[in-house]
């Protein structure tokens, strides 16, 4: 249990869609190039169909969108909670078979999707009650047998290219300013914020989560795991993949 002492204050779904309005359209593609287009290869290892239906959850400003169709697949969907991201999605993807909305995942069509991608995902900002109904909402919005492939903070990536504290780190140009991660047993958090020419915009406080903890959560929904990985070159030490598969009998 985390102690209140160390415990931030999470943010509410609003909140979350707000903190990012104010980063639309700051951020620089070819910064997080070489990312989202190794994202897109561990797409086509575990989605080798390009016609099967793919949604990409909090698609931001449709930088993996834009990935995926070069890479061939054309039956695309990208849904983020920000509207300012969404209609920067929506201008950068036009002519390319990807349809953007700016919604919630409990909005999208159910069992409509074969996979579910989420590389920004606001997993572990929202609070035990929240996360559940994200998830939750993943499960859904999946057919029998589909995938759900996260992005998220990892607890063993962490310990195994961290260290249980990893002190504030600021890049000359701008760009992401961890002021902390604390992954000690009882404050497992961090806390991010961003500055972009000299302008600060809102902290976020994510949870850092365990293998084993995420695939209880993932099993409440009728998803199971079907892989976990640290080994990869993200930009962030601390982020892992988890991939799970919706069980054919539902939820």
């Amino acid at each position: 249990m985390e102690s209140a002492r160390h415990q931030p204050s999470l943010l509410s779904p609003e909140a979350v869609a707000h903190l990012y309005d104010a980063r639309a359209g700051l951020f620089d593609p070819e910064e997080h190039l070489a990312d989202v287009r190794q994202a897109v290869a561990i797409v086509r290892r575990v989605c080798p169909r390009p016609d099967n239906a793919i949604l990409d959850l909090g698609c931001g400003e449709g930088q993996h969108l834009i990935e995926l169709a070069a890479a061939g697949y054309r039956n695309l969907r990208g849904i983020d909670i920000s509207r300012e991201a969404a209609e920067i999605a929506l201008r950068r993807c036009r002519g390319l078979p990807v349809s953007v909305a700016c919604c919630d995942i409990a909005d999208v069509d159910a069992g409509g999707f074969y996979l579910v991608t989420a590389f920004n995902s606001s997993l572990g900002s929202l609070g035990a009650e929240g996360d559940s109904s994200y998830v939750r909402g993943v499960a859904e919005a999946l057919r029998p047998g589909g995938l759900f492939l996260l992005c998220y903070l990892s607890l063993e990536a962490a310990l195994r290219r961290v260290g249980t504290f990893y002190s504030p780190s600021v890049r000359e140009a701008g760009g992401y300013v961890t002021t902390q991660v604390d992954i000690s047993d009882d404050a497992r958090w961090m806390t991010l914020r961003q500055d972009y020419m000299s302008q600060r915009l809102p902290s976020e406080h994510i949870r850092i989560f365990d293998e084993r903890e995420l695939s209880e959560m993932m099993r409440s929904v009728g998803l199971e795991r079907d892989g976990a990985t640290d080994d990869h070159a993200h930009a962030l030490p601390y982020v892992g993949v988890f991939l799970a598969r919706k069980r054919e009998g539902g939820l």
